[in-house]
């Protein structure tokens, strides 16, 4: 085993290391993954490599085509194999390019962030902590950042954004979507909007694509109603459902300070379960409902949101019980909820509702 010191050759060395587990030859080629090669070794091995104070990255070496390939050993890259483990070292992961990825292992932040995975998702909306999973091995440092920055939401976002770091391209578009629910949840949602369309960007699924880009309009609703309505456009030609894309234009539409209830598309006119199941929809109909004053169907429509969503920030209207009273509780943007004088709310995992700020809507 080796250590190397990331730098440049034109640099002071960093002072970040890196242990090396070098094998050369056709033999460690033999066991083909989806889209590498297993490399095997004891649980010993494990043992050690994992208890290491230093990273440790594993290289195989193609002496026939003089190429290098690379997989980091933690416990978010192994797998059991009987009685010892493996790790899938990917064809794309070249050393001759893999110069930035080196240097964030080598970064005390991705150790810790190693360490304190199940510490930093417990930390996250459970929104963004199902997202985690999907992210493979970046999304430990995912995760570490979103949770170090849970107290300054807004400026962990901005940093995300403007850096564009290699482990969020390249876990992209889920990491991408990770980062804009985690900005919906803290109420950020000009910069969830620019979230969710840099996962519409990177979306390799043209249902994905289309979902995300009407996310990021849903957003601007109140914002920006000029980049709302671009946001819709790209999104009905990538094939948005068109009940979704129709709510979100009607909202656009309604006169700003115009307490009459919005007018109802005709795409909802005809009751179905996709709109039942739509938390969007239903949050949507929550809202017009109490501007009519028929509050019993408003608090019918928000339940049915909460039904649909239990664990996401992204609703507009929650359904909640407090002791005898019944409420109408605002989960997306203050914006939304101001306009409307009830408070900002968010529901959690557990059912509770947790208050943000305003007045909410009280029925006896």
């Amino acid at each position: 085993m080796k250590q190397t010191e990331r730098g440049h050759a034109t640099e002071e060395a960093t002072g970040r290391l890196l242990a090396l587990q070098i094998k050369g030859g056709p033999s460690w080629f033999a066991e083909k993954s989806a889209d590498g090669w297993w490399f095997r070794f004891t649980a010993t091995h494990a043992n050690r490599w994992l208890n290491l104070a230093i990273p440790l990255v594993v290289v195989l070496v193609d002496t026939e085509s003089d190429t290098c390939y690379w997989q980091a050993v933690s416990p978010n890259t192994i797998v059991e194999a009987g009685q010892g483990f493996k790790v899938d070292v990917p064809a794309s992961h070249r050393v001759l390019v893999a110069s930035e990825a080196w240097r964030v292992l080598a970064s005390r932040a991705a150790a810790e962030a190693d360490a304190q995975l199940d510490s930093s998702v417990a930390h996250l909306p459970p929104s963004v902590a199902e997202v985690i999973p999907r992210l493979g091995p970046d999304g430990a440092l995912t995760a570490y950042h979103l949770a170090e920055g849970r107290h300054n939401a807004e400026g962990a976002v901005q940093t995300l954004l403007a850096a564009r770091p290699l482990w969020l391209r390249r876990s992209a578009p889920h990491s991408w979507l990770a980062v804009a629910r985690y900005a919906n949840c803290h109420g950020h949602l000009d910069l969830a909007a620019q979230s969710f369309e840099l996962a519409a960007d990177t979306a390799d699924v043209e249902a994905d694509r289309a979902k995300w880009l009407a996310a990021a309009a849903i957003q601007l609703i109140y914002l920006d109603h000029a980049r709302a309505v671009e946001l819709l456009d790209r999104a009905e030609e990538a094939g948005a459902d068109a009940r979704t894309v129709a709510v979100a234009r009607a909202v656009i539409a309604h006169p700003s300070g115009d307490a009459n209830p919005i007018d109802l598309p005709e795409e909802l006119e005809v009751e179905d379960e996709n709109i039942r199941s739509s938390a969007f929809i239903q949050s949507f109909l929550a809202i017009r409902s109490q501007r009519t004053g028929d509050i019993q169907a408003a608090l019918n429509h928000a339940a049915l949101a909460v039904a649909a969503e239990p664990d996401s920030a992204g609703l507009m209207v929650g359904g909640v019980q407090r002791s005898k009273r019944r409420s109408c509780c605002c989960l997306v943007g203050e914006q939304f909820c101001q306009r409307l004088g009830w408070g900002l709310h968010l529901q959690g995992r557990a059912g509770s509702c947790v208050e943000l700020g305003g007045d909410h809507v009280e029925v006896f």
